[in-house]
Parts: structure tokens; C-alpha cells; sequence
């Protein structure tokens, strides 16, 4: 558990120096160029141990609809750009998935209403080295690979009425919630268009090879491994 932290102590190190790196000291070098601009894209992570347990636990035995669901992921990204066509990126982006649903148990003397909220959020960050491949002048497709990790958060929200025929008689409330911090790498491909000033539209695909994301306390895990489709807009100073 200790080489683990210090695993990532060191890496978070890494990851501030490669920061102050590509924003302060290299931009001033005339052999390269700084690229900054915002993505945003369609996640379809796998999420693994927690939907399964969510068909097993509730799904199937009280037919409710707990499920996580693939969505929108938005972030935004520096990209320093040499010459040879070799480019160096650090991101961000953010993704939440959220369900909810409520189901009716009989048990006497009451007839009790629960309901379940789940929310899971993680905002990656990653660096990358990118190798771009021009056609024309204008256009160009590259390839990369990057390593980063998975901030993740799960929340558990619940309720449970208690009736007795159509009145109230009680309800209580409970939440919990844990924090893990995967490390994970990204394959990632793309094309991209610049225009005369300096601004490029890209179009990327994405996919994630991520440490599953271990919830002990809640006796959970998410599986980050997927894919991003994404559409990104830069702007070259």
C-alpha cells in the first residue's frame, strides 16, 4: 500500500513538472508552437463490477432500471508542436454518469418505498506524445498514446418511506461515498484541418486502458475501459 501511494506521489510529480514545462519554458523556444484549445466527445466507458451489480441486486430482483449509461465528456487540452511534426499534450476532461430509480416492498406491518441515486464522476488527466503526419498543407492525420490518471468518485444516495395503506408513517435517509485514483493510458488517432490564423478543428477517437478504480468501503469497483469519440477546437499562438 505505501510503494502504491508513493507510486503516486511520484507521478503527480511528474505531472506538475511536465506542466510548468509545456506552459513557462518551452513555449519560448522558436522551434516550437503552443496549441490550447477545448474537446468535447461521447464516452462509453465500460463501468464493469458496479452495473453488474446494480443488474444483479436490484435490476433482476425488484425490476428497476439502475443502470450507468455512457454520455457526454467535455475538457480542455495544451499542445506543444515542433517541426518534426512530434507533439507533446497535456488534458483534462470531465464525465459524470448518473442513475436513479425506486421500487416497493411489502413487509409488515408497513410497506416500505426505496429509493436509489448513484452518481460516479471522474475528471482524467492525461499527458501524450503525438506524431502528425502531414497531407497538404492544411490537413493532416496523427497517432499517439498517453498515460494519466482517473480521478473517480461514487456517490450513493437512498430513502425509505414507510406506509401503512397510504399514509406516511416514517422515512429515513442514508449516503456514502469513496474516492479512487486509477492510473490508466489512452490510444488515440485523429485528423485535423487548420485554417489561416491559426485555428484547427479536429476529429479524434480514443481508447482507454485504465487500473480498475477500487471502492472497498463500498464494496464497489468502475471499470474505466472504453472508448472517446471527440471533436476538438484549437487555436495556435
Amino acid at each position: 500500500m505505501g510503494s502504491f501511494k508513493n507510486m503516486k506521489k511520484f507521478f503527480s510529480l511528474v505531472i506538475g513538472e511536465a506542466v510548468f514545462f509545456l506552459l513557462f519554458l518551452i513555449p519560448a523556444s522558436s522551434q516550437a508552437g503552443l496549441n490550447v484549445g477545448v474537446f468535447t466527445g461521447y464516452y462509453l466507458p465500460s463501468f464493469g463490477r458496479i452495473n453488474r451489480q446494480l443488474v444483479q441486486y436490484y435490476d433482476n430482483v425488484y425490476g428497476t432500471n439502475l443502470k450507468l449509461r455512457d454520455g457526454l465528456a467535455s475538457g480542455v487540452q495544451v499542445e506543444l508542436e515542433f517541426s518534426s511534426g512530434l507533439k507533446i499534450r497535456v488534458e483534462n476532461f470531465s464525465f459524470k454518469a448518473i442513475t436513479q430509480d425506486s421500487y416497493s416492498v411489502d413487509s409488515a406491518p408497513y410497506r416500505q418505498q426505496v429509493e436509489h441515486n448513484i452518481k460516479v464522476t471522474t475528471n482524467p488527466f492525461f499527458i501524450s506524445g503525438i506524431w502528425d503526419v502531414s497531407l497538404e498543407e492544411s490537413f493532416s492525420l496523427y497517432l499517439g498514446c498517453g498515460i494519466g490518471v482517473f480521478p473517480t468518485e461514487v456517490r450513493l444516495f437512498g430513502t425509505t418511506k414507510y406506509y401503512s395503506g397510504s399514509t406516511l408513517v416514517s422515512q429515513e435517509s442514508w449516503a456514502d461515498w469513496q474516492r479512487s485514483d486509477p492510473m490508466g493510458f489512452q490510444y488515440l488517432g485523429g485528423f485535423r484541418h487548420t485554417f489561416k490564423g491559426g485555428l484547427t478543428i479536429s476529429g479524434e477517437m480514443r481508447i482507454f486502458a485504465v487500473l480498475l478504480a477500487d471502492l472497498d468501503n463500498i464494496s464497489t469497483s468502475v471499470d474505466w475501459d472504453g472508448s472517446l469519440f471527440s471533436l476538438a477546437a484549437s487555436y495556435r499562438f
